[in-house]
């Protein structure tokens, strides 16, 4: 196992790239694992340990050989976006582990199958029942982000999450799940954007 902080970052870039994590997924990953940060470059030896072990449960194969070739991801629109509901359960607090290999399970156990690639028709059911799941938990996480973020000034104190939603998704009815999603990422930019002016 590596010991240098150079050397266990490196590692989980290539764990990060075996397991196909897209950023955000990559840095709840960290977040969860260093005490809230977002970056490996900010993370001490010990919290480096620790996401390696993560990534390593979550599937990724420590090669010190010649690697063998492994299968890859469900790289489709509908997996993507399987993907991308999965990731915004967790942000939600809904599904605890972010990860490909949490999310396997969950495909094993709704669809039968052991991969997104075998899922044919049921991708579509797996979508709906997602994006049936994130919209019964949406509006009340929209709510409690936005009080923090009134709260911190970072949005007008008026702003409402049917306002919101309509902001961002005008002929849209604010009570479906697509403006919900559309005003959690929303909010998730005006935080990036905070985050970066405080820097």
């Amino acid at each position: 196992m590596p010991s240098s902080r150079a050397s266990l970052i490196k590692l989980i870039h290539v764990g990060r790239r075996e397991l196909a994590l897209d950023d955000d997924t990559y840095r709840a990953i960290i977040q969860a694992k260093a005490g809230g940060k977002t970056s490996s470059a900010d993370c001490t030896l010990e919290e480096l340990d620790a996401v390696v072990k993560y990534l390593k449960r979550s599937g990724f194969q420590v090669r010190h050989s010649k690697p063998q070739k492994s299968r890859k991801l469900d790289t489709s629109a509908e997996a993507t976006k399987v993907r991308a509901l999965w990731l915004l359960l967790h942000q939600i607090g809904e599904v605890r582990d972010p990860s490909e290999a949490a999310l396997a399970s969950y495909v094993r156990r709704m669809a039968k199958v052991d991969d997104l690639h075998w899922a044919g028709p049921k991708i579509y059911t797996l979508i709906e029942t997602l994006k049936k799941w994130a919209q019964r938990k949406l509006p009340t996480a929209l709510a409690a982000r936005m009080a923090l973020m009134r709260q911190s000034g970072l949005i007008d104190p008026r702003n409402t999450v049917r306002g919101l939603c309509i902001h961002v998704a005008p002929k849209r009815d604010p009570e479906t799940f697509d403006p919900m999603w559309l005003a959690w990422d929303y909010l998730n930019d005006l935080e990036r954007e905070h985050g970066r002016q405080q820097t």
